[in-house]
């Protein structure tokens, strides 16, 4: 590792990993590769200590990213001079793009400023002989930091114009970007639909408008675009309304022989309907009561876990603990797992046990492509449940980023139960991780709080939902 990061005290192991990541995003570019080069460093602890006080000028050299909180106070373009010599004292082009990345995340997430995140990426670059390559950089670092605005259009515009290759390599993430903030439309659907004739490389692009057509209900579109691309049919595991299509329509001759796999998969869009279906009409019965326990650690020292326990239901989120040092505070009963898609071991541990686990996936039906784990889940009889279609829009259009699970299910159990008291909602305080003197954000381990939601205003949504 360069010297002058060691004097800068990126943790070595951190700062390794992010390099990695970068090299793994630099061979094939996408979005959530591009998360991982910042990610890892910007989730720790010391990124969310509050602006402006990374501390004397004993600390100045403890890290940079301290050192840009700093610059950032004097303005935007003592920042952009820090970086700017920063990056002159790097080794070599993978060094100089983590950091790139790295602090363009923390000015743009922790400090909110887009315009210096974007100046912060391009420094440098076109000495470094990459011109062709930052139009890509800055719209696939824009889609994964959730960036609303019109720059994002013009970014992917030119993409289109100058390369066709880059343009194949953002086409995905850019279309799920705009479902997500502008919702599912024909014209957005017609929209890529255009671009992917223009493209050699479209079949993933293909395959997400495919699911567009499903999303929309567009039957008309979904018999053109198989008819136009019969090898789409292949693609039954990756968008699950395709395999009830087939089942309905009949499966073709060539996918005989995987007939059975085709026939599993609509079963498990059927019951997942079923059982949304399900839960829907039990957190509506508001004559069983509901906790709600987050995984913050505000419920420490208060004897709260019986109290938890007490209640019908109670739902917990991705990764808890139900071991003994925390049962007196937070309980040990739960009914409903809310977690995201990860195919991960111990989120299916979990899931097992409970009477309903929510994939809290926008459009999950729809968006999700690796169906394979769900399936044996399914099988299992673990009974997976989804939020309707279209239900994340509203939060999104308040908070302007993604609303964490904990947010989304209490939004749900508040439309459905037309009431959510506070006193029925655990481990909930979204800002006591961050600021000066920062907290874990899990009752139960060390952890920094995701970088991409919005928790200050996620309070502000939950103090009016929990409200009487």
């Amino acid at each position: 590792m360069p010297a002058y990061i060691s004097a800068l005290c990126f943790p070595s192991a951190l700062w390794a990993d992010a390099l990695k990541a970068h090299r793994a995003y630099a061979a094939k570019p996408s979005a959530h590769r591009l998360f991982q080069v910042f990610n890892t460093l910007c989730s720790s602890r010391e990124v969310w200590h509050a602006a402006g006080t990374a501390g004397t000028a004993d600390r100045l050299y403890q890290s940079p990213l301290q050192m840009l909180d700093l610059a950032i106070a004097a303005g935007d373009l003592a920042a952009v001079d820090l970086v700017d010599r920063s990056l002159s004292l790097l080794g070599n082009p993978d060094e100089r793009g983590t950091l790139r990345f790295v602090l363009a995340a923390r000015a743009l997430l922790v400090h909110g400023k887009l315009a210096l995140a974007d100046t912060l990426i391009t420094l440098g670059r076109w000495s470094d002989g990459e011109a062709e390559r930052l139009t890509l950089d800055l719209l696939l670092f824009r889609v994964r930091c959730r960036v609303e605005d019109n720059g994002n259009d013009w970014l992917f515009a030119k993409l289109v114009n100058e390369g066709a290759v880059f343009a194949s390599l953002a086409a995905v993430d850019y279309l799920r970007h705009r479902w997500r903030y502008e919702g599912p439309s024909t014209h957005l659907l017609e929209e890529f639909l255009g671009i992917a004739r223009q493209l050699p490389q479209s079949d993933s692009l293909r395959t997400e408008c495919l699911a567009l057509a499903f999303r929309l209900n567009e039957d008309a579109i979904v018999r053109k675009l198989l008819e136009e691309r019969p090898a789409q049919q292949e693609n039954y595991a990756a968008v699950l309304p395709l395999a009830v299509f087939l089942r309905e329509n009949g499966v073709p001759a060539h996918l005989y022989n995987v007939q059975s796999e085709i026939l599993r998969l609509s079963h498990l869009h059927d019951r997942i309907l079923e059982h949304s279906t399900s839960l829907k009409e039990r957190l509506a019965d508001t004559r069983r009561s509901l906790a709600i326990v987050g995984n913050s650690p505000c419920e420490l020292g208060h004897g709260l876990g019986a109290i938890i326990d007490g209640h019908d239901d109670v739902a917990r989120f991705n990764f808890f603990s139900q071991e003994e040092e925390f049962a007196e505070d937070y309980g040990r009963k739960f009914t409903i797992h809310v977690r995201g898609p990860t195919n991960n071991p111990e989120l299916h541990r979990r899931s097992r046990k409970a009477d309903f686990t929510v994939i809290a996936l926008m459009d999950f039906v729809f968006v999700h492509r690796n169906w394979r784990p769900f399936v044996d889940l399914d099988e299992e009889g673990v009974k997976l449940a989804a939020y309707p279609a279209g239900f994340h829009r509203a939060l999104q259009g308040k908070l302007h980023a993604e609303p964490s699970l904990g947010l989304a299910f209490c939004a749900y159990a508040k439309q459905l139960r037309g009431a959510l008291p506070r006193k029925d909602c655990f481990g909930f305080s979204f800002i006591d991780q961050i600021g000066a003197s920062p907290s874990s954000a899990h009752y139960f381990e060390q952890a920094a709080p995701a970088l991409t939601h919005r928790w200050d205003r996620e309070l502000e949504i939950f103090s009016r939902l929990t409200s009487r």
